[in-house]
């Protein structure tokens, strides 16, 4: 399974769109996307598990199925 993005502390906070998201959400949120371009299901999925747990684990924050 693909490891936490490591670059992440290079960001702390960023605004996207309406979300503020801390600097490893937001590359989660860029490599799921890259991800989805290249078409890689199983990375994708990979990186939505791992967002899934960051969300729940950092920020006491359960996503809802079925993102």
């Amino acid at each position: 399974m693909t490891e936490e993005p490591e670059d992440a502390a290079e960001v702390t906070w960023a605004v996207v769109g309406r979300d503020v998201m801390c600097g490893v959400c937001v590359a989660l949120r860029r490599q799921r996307g890259l991800a989805i371009q290249e078409y890689d299901r199983s990375r994708e999925v990979d990186l939505r598990v791992l967002t899934r747990r960051h969300m729940r684990e950092q920020h006491g924050q359960e996503l809802p199925f079925p993102w």
